[in-house]
């Protein structure tokens, strides 16, 4: 029975991702958008098995308390973020993330021309959105620019203001450019890393780090002969409850 209700609930998202345009008023459609995302990551969240957060704060964090940790009282609070870093695991990140900010996704492509690389990031449509979410995807490859590739967190948000309130749609990056099994950090490029540092000396960009520890019971958490993504969702489907640690 899960598996028609995911279909209807994918459904029923695309639907709504072109209605909100309805709206036409700025400020309306953004928060139609930021309703019907929540709503749509929240059952397909369920309907997969995802019903067991523990949203925690990092021991780095000002807000850390150990002995609320370890009592597991320590709660994230949500703060509203222009800039979303963080890793993935499996297609539940990109539906947290989705329901708790609404950003834009983005994926990597790496400009390689006259033996010199650059690497930025592009927006996802909402298809796009599913096939990244679910499936292995690496950075895209090509010789020209394109025109549609941001080599700057301010550009990418900026371009984002089309029917939206005033460019305020934040933005999520993924800076190991694919997903991992979540026990270590891949090499990250320095043109990333730049951006991020460019960001953050911009005070009016608030940034917000987040990392997915996804307790795997039942299955790899990584296999790379699994490009789709399709024998992942079963094995959560499959499962009662999956724990998840943010």
């Amino acid at each position: 029975m899960r598996v028609p209700a995911l279909l209807l609930v994918v459904f029923v998202d695309l639907l709504l991702s072109v209605h909100k345009y309805m709206f036409i008023i700025p400020y309306l459609v953004r928060k139609a958008e930021m309703n019907f995302d929540n709503l749509c990551s929240f059952m397909f969240l369920k309907c997969s098995s995802f019903n067991s957060f523990w949203e925690t704060v990092s021991p780095k964090d000002k807000d850390f308390d150990f002995t609320k940790f370890q009592k597991k009282e320590l709660k994230f609070a949500f703060k509203p973020a222009d800039l979303i870093i963080a890793n993935q695991t499996c297609y539940a990140d990109w539906f947290w993330i989705r329901k708790q900010y609404c950003p834009v996704f983005t994926k990597a492509v790496i400009i390689e021309k006259d033996n010199k690389r650059k690497v930025g990031f592009k927006p996802l449509s909402i298809i796009e959105f599913y096939t990244h979410a679910f499936g292995i995807k690496f950075p895209q490859i090509l010789k020209e620019d394109t025109g549609d590739v941001f080599y700057s967190v301010e550009d990418l948000m900026t371009s984002q203001k089309f029917l939206c309130n005033n460019a305020k749609r934040p933005v999520c990056i993924f800076p190991e450019l694919t997903k991992t099994n979540g026990l270590g950090i891949l090499n990250i490029e320095a043109d990333i890393v730049s951006m991020i540092v460019e960001a953050a000396k911009n005070k009016e960009i608030k940034i917000t780090a987040i990392r997915f520890d996804h307790k795997f019971k039942h299955f790899s958490s990584f296999n790379s002969y699994d490009e789709v993504g399709l024998s992942l969702l079963r094995g959560q489907i499959c499962q009662f409850t999956n724990k998840y640690v943010i």
